[in-house]
Parts: structure tokens; C-alpha cells; sequence
């Protein structure tokens, strides 16, 4: 056994060890990446590397187009909105929530349909 997580075993045998061993290694790669480039936070890396969390249930491709098309996270730019938009205003994607369902795969109608349900729409 190579590595276990909180879904996967990972075993091999013979040359596969080998292999396995390059896909834990791009997979950590990956993560130090991500957060050195702010695209991951602390606690998102943390959480990949223990398996839980919705981006640990990507793969490694997955991840890698995650991070390619990811903005950077910034603290400076976490804002708190000032008011939740009224009832009568049109929920829309933003250009960034546009290209974040595209990095993870995700129609933007079902994105929208999301985005609507945290409004309580």
C-alpha cells in the first residue's frame, strides 16, 4: 500500500509503484503550486491533502484545469457584500463564477441554478 486516503487506496506492484509514486508526486506538485500561486488557500491544501472537501474529489487533470483557470485568492479582495441583492433583482453569473464553472466542468446553467439556491431564489 502506497498511500491510503479518506475513498482511496492507492496499491501497486512491480514497475506500477513507480507510477503511482509519479501520481502522488504531481498531485502534491500540484498542490504546492496552487498555493504558491494563491490560487488554493491554506486551508483548501490542507484539506486536499487529507482527502475531504469537494476539490479532493477531483483528478489530478481536474485539478490541473481547476488551478490553470483559477483566480488568485487574495485576502485584500475578500469583501463581506454590503446587502444580499433584493428579491426582485436578477441573479446572473459574474465573469469570474463563468470561468470557474467552466475550470470545474460544470454547465453555467447548472452554476446559476446553485448560485440561485444559496440566494434562496
Amino acid at each position: 500500500m502506497l498511500a491510503e486516503g479518506k475513498d482511496v487506496v492507492l496499491a501497486a506492484a512491480g514497475y506500477m509503484v513507480h507510477e503511482a509514486n509519479k501520481a502522488l508526486d504531481e498531485r502534491s506538485r500540484r498542490i504546492a503550486d496552487g498555493l504558491a500561486a494563491k490560487k488554493l488557500s491554506p486551508a483548501q491544501a490542507e484539506a486536499l491533502r487529507a482527502g475531504t472537501g469537494f476539490l479532493a474529489s477531483l483528478s489530478t487533470a481536474q485539478l490541473r484545469s481547476y488551478l490553470a483557470e483559477a483566480a488568485p485568492q487574495l485576502a485584500a479582495d475578500v469583501r463581506a457584500p454590503a446587502a444580499l441583492p433584493s428579491a426582485e433583482a436578477e441573479v446572473t453569473l459574474t465573469d469570474e463564477e463563468k470561468r470557474q464553472a467552466k475550470a470545474m466542468r460544470v454547465s453555467e446553467a447548472d452554476m446559476l441554478a446553485t448560485k440561485k439556491q444559496h440566494l434562496g431564489r
